[in-house]
């Protein structure tokens, strides 16, 4: 058993006679063996038509079916070593042939905002430390500042700037 994998459709578009997919799946659950290829072996999983999907992809096969999918593409994306992200792309109003061109611009795209969404989330994490720091700099009644000696740059907590009367 892969366990539960539930996944956050974030980001979709549907075309107008297309049924809208629920905003949570269990990928573990519906798609077994596209979940061990993606999340496991972080393999692109490109499906030209159910029949070429392999006999231990039938609970895939049947899920597929029932979404009224003909050919599926999903890339995964990572950050770091684990899959955080996934593309998804659905043909259902005809079987498709996945290009690679087109699996390595997708891949590309998603990498583009996959690096962005990290970024800002650092970014976040970074400020919610800094802001504990000026707490704990205010409480304390002690001004933190640093030096770099390469650039000559300065360093300071609000409550340093205020201490030193740093602009």
């Amino acid at each position: 058993s892969e366990g539960i994998c539930k996944v956050k459709i974030s980001h979709a578009w549907f075309d107008v006679d297309v049924e809208v997919v629920p905003n949570t799946i269990d990928l573990s659950q519906l798609f077994p063996w596209s979940y061990r290829q993606l999340v496991r072996d972080c393999t692109t999983v490109a499906i030209t038509s159910l029949d070429s999907l392999p006999a231990e992809a039938a609970t895939d096969k049947q899920s597929f079916a029932q979404m009224g999918v003909q050919s599926s593409l999903t890339i995964p994306l990572l950050i770091g070593q684990r899959v955080h992200h996934l593309i998804v792309v659905h043909a259902v109003k005809q079987q498709w042939s996945w290009p690679e061109p087109l699996i390595t611009s997708l891949r590309l795209l998603g990498e583009i905002f996959v690096s962005a969404l990290d970024r800002r989330d650092v970014f976040r994490s970074l400020e919610i430390y800094q802001a504990r720091l000026e707490i704990a700099a205010v409480s304390a009644e002690v001004g933190l500042w640093e030096l770099d000696p390469v650039t000559g740059n300065i360093w300071a907590t609000n409550s340093a700037k205020v201490l030193f009367e740093f602009g």
